[in-house]
């Protein structure tokens, strides 16, 4: 897929209003980027909302904000930078991801202009060794921050969703790249806004939105939110390290003091959920004892 001519595409829609549909390339379904064809001509086939940059740039302290109509992975283009030089302060939002990277191998895909798709690079003043649980802090940031703009009770799922109830409405996904001495976090975030019916057959469990909560507010105004507030928590993350934010998580953990199932490979696990240490790694009281499990080998359920 030619993401720049797509991005030079939508570009012209937008300045326009529509294209000649011969412009479109022919191996590409249209249908998926919310247009519709109508006498030779591409146009939206519903009204969209795309982000306000201006408004973004604005409201938060940001060394760059890079915008695409149309990418791959936000986390993957932002990665391509980290390994040569600083991502620190930097957000790079889509208004359609085809290609986002969850964990375990995952696709998170963002249809157009309807869900948040973003990554945000962030420079540690603290070794590698204390960002184990930097994943369950961002969590902490999306739900508090989502929390305030809904009456329905957000929570957190070890190690890195946002859920309502046992439905999934965020997404994690938090890369390291070493940069010199230095370390920085790219960190992705997918929060859904609107999904419509299709969107829901094509995602492999259960998921809600912002819409389906109740909540109006634009998508740019839920990704300033989002953002500020992650700010907010990596900074003292920096400052502390992740102990302070142990009884935080615990306490929002939708699983906490629950007996769940652990799917490690092949092996099934059950345990009560005891917490979390300070690597991140969650604590399950089993039949043989206390056992700690670290967030990319393994999958947490309910039981």
């Amino acid at each position: 897929m030619d993401f720049l001519e797509l991005n030079l595409l939508f570009a012209q829609i937008v300045e326009e209003g529509a294209i000649e549909m011969s412009a479109w390339p022919d191996e590409i379904s249209f249908e998926h980027f919310a247009l519709a064809s109508e006498a030779g001509r591409l146009s939206w086939r519903r009204k969209i909302e795309l982000y306000q940059l201006e408004a973004i740039t604005n409201a938060l302290r940001l060394d760059k904000l890079q915008s695409y109509y149309v990418v791959g992975s936000t986390s993957t283009e932002m990665m391509r930078v980290a390994g040569t030089q600083s991502v620190h302060q930097q957000l790079y939002i889509a208004e359609c991801q085809v290609q986002g990277r969850g964990r375990r191998g995952r696709t998170w895909a963002s249809p157009f202009a309807r869900n948040l798709a973003f990554s945000y690079g962030h420079r540690f003043n603290i070794p590698m060794s204390m960002l184990g649980g930097l994943s369950l802090v961002v969590g902490l940031a999306v739900a508090e921050s989502l929390g305030t703009i809904t009456e329905a009770h957000v929570h957190v799922k070890w190690p890195n969703d946002v859920v309502v109830g046992e439905q999934k409405l965020c997404g994690i996904l938090v890369e390291l790249a070493q940069n010199g001495n230095v370390v920085e976090a790219v960190i992705g975030i997918g929060v859904n806004v609107d999904l419509d019916h299709a969107d829901r057959v094509d995602i492999d469990r259960d998921v809600t939105d912002l819409r389906t909560l109740g909540i109006s507010s634009s998508r740019t105004e839920v990704l300033i939110s989002v953002v500020r507030s992650l700010q907010r928590f990596l900074a003292r993350f920096d400052e502390v390290g992740f102990e302070p934010f142990i009884d935080a998580f615990n306490e929002t953990h939708i699983y906490h003091g629950k007996s769940c199932v652990i799917h490690q490979g092949d092996r099934i696990i059950r345990g009560q959920v005891e917490g979390v240490d300070v690597d991140g790694a969650l604590i399950l009281s089993t039949d043989t004892g206390l056992r700690t499990f670290h967030g990319g080998e393994v999958s947490l359920r309910g039981s």
